[in-house]
């Protein structure tokens, strides 16, 4: 129903009141009317901005959308913007420059709708829908949160002691994710937390043995926390391998074990190899080209060196030793990813007589000799010796030090006993033979 009056009031304008206004004026008594010019009622949009979903939360990759709705009118302009809105930059008294602040501002989307495609991290954050007309501002701030997500895991790393890594981790989401790393405890089978760890690298200025094992990154954000795939850090064995004893000294017929240890890893692999072995000695050229490449086939290795490996694990135990067939140097070999090395050992077997000279009867000028044999590691030498008719001690015969004693022609001088003594290098312990009667 129309207003009659002269004066039309809207004491509460609300945002419906938005459009043109005339007035008619009618003369009594007849059917003259006169209209006035429009008068046109705008009603800024400010406070009526809304925006849905205010919040929302997406994955890596995927869409995004936001819908905003204003009052007031008419010829309202919605824009989208990134971030907030600042007034205090703009004037904002009416009627308003609208083609002004749209031009000056960052404008996104000059639709209602503004969508997002694809989105990251980097997308995250606040959005303001922005509703403009000659009257005033209005404006509705929403936020896109982004999925936590690790875009880079750390990478297996291969290495020796005293040298420096790093492993590098990237996750991404909005807000921004923090950091934290952790090590595989192989005690209590499970992670820990690195105390002071919490940037999206991890670095080792100078690792020891005991830095390789299994690390991992762990990235939070506001909605999530997600884990990084496993890296693992092989330090190589090289200069850590012992082996217990460094060398031993052992007789014929007994047992010998030896004790190999190492540092680094993880995955050590223990071999025994016999230094002088002749096994097929021919893949040496390609064993060695195999053990440069880091990282190491193990396997491949391992495969190649088949012939030479006589025991594998940490321990080489040698049973009913016989000095021929036992004695001489061993290698404990040690090899993971990262590396490999070769440490040696001595089995030393002290000598023992295996045929003693025996008792002859023999006549003058004639030809004959004594044998004596013996078994030991490092061969043995011998030394003939004759007993001293006078004192009853042997004394050596000097330059008789081959395993037989030769008589070209035997005289009276040449009766008595002789034994022969065995030795070997580095072995202090000799052996005796029996006596044997010249007669």
């Amino acid at each position: 129903m129309g207003e009659v009056s002269t004066t039309y009031r809207l004491p509460f304008v609300d945002y419906p009141d938005f459009g043109s206004y005339q007035c008619i004026v009618t003369a009594n008594g007849t059917d003259n009317t006169i209209t006035s010019s429009p008068a046109l009622i705008t009603v800024s949009p400010q406070g009526s901005v809304s925006a849905n979903p205010s919040t929302q939360a997406v994955s890596r990759n995927e869409n995004a959308s936001f819908n905003c709705n204003a009052q007031g009118g008419p010829n309202n302009t919605i824009v989208w913007i990134r971030g907030n809105f600042n007034s205090s930059s703009f004037s904002l008294d009416a009627p308003l420059n609208v083609s002004y602040i749209i031009n000056s501002l960052p404008v996104l989307d000059y639709d209602s709708s503004l969508s997002l495609t694809f989105v990251n991290g980097s997308d995250g954050g606040t959005y303001t829908c922005l509703a403009l007309n000659e009257a005033g501002v209005g404006s509705f701030s929403v936020i896109l949160q982004v999925m936590l997500e690790i875009i880079t895991d750390p990478v297996s790393t291969f290495t020796e002691n005293g040298q420096s890594v790093t492993f590098q981790c990237l996750a991404d989401s909005f807000p921004s994710p923090q950091y934290y790393w952790e090590r595989f405890n192989i005690s209590s089978n499970e992670f820990y937390m690195i105390p002071n760890e919490n940037k999206s690298y991890l670095m080792i200025d100078s690792v020891v043995y005991e830095d390789n094992g299994r690390y991992r990154c762990i990235a939070t954000a506001v909605m999530d926390t997600v884990r990084s795939n496993e890296a693992v850090l092989t330090i190589s064995p090289s200069g850590s391998v012992e082996i217990d004893p460094a060398f031993t000294i052992t007789t014929n017929g007994s047992t010998v074990t030896f004790t190999c240890s190492a540092r680094g890893g993880p995955n050590n692999t223990f071999i025994w190899t016999r230094s002088n072995a002749t096994g097929s000695m021919a893949n040496e050229t390609e064993l060695m080209s195999l053990a440069a490449m880091i990282p190491i086939d193990v396997d491949g290795f391992l495969h190649l060196a088949g012939p030479l490996i006589i025991e594998n694990g940490t321990e080489l135990t040698l049973e009913y030793i016989n000095a021929t067939r036992d004695g001489g140097n061993y290698s404990c070999v040690v090899i993971n990813e990262a590396g490999f090395v070769a440490v040696e050992t001595t089995l030393y077997v002290a000598p023992i007589i295996t045929l003693h000279p025996q008792d002859r009867l023999v006549t003058q000028g004639q030809y004959f000799m004594l044998s004596c044999l013996a078994d030991a590691f490092p061969s043995p030498t011998y030394q003939w010796e004759k007993m001293n008719r006078t004192s009853g001690y042997f004394e050596e015969i000097t330059d008789e030090t081959s395993s037989d004693l030769r008589f070209n022609s035997v005289n009276f001088d040449n009766f008595g006993m002789y034994r022969c003594v065995a030795s070997s290098e580095g072995i202090t312990e000799t052996a005796v033979s029996r006596a044997a009667l010249v007669t």
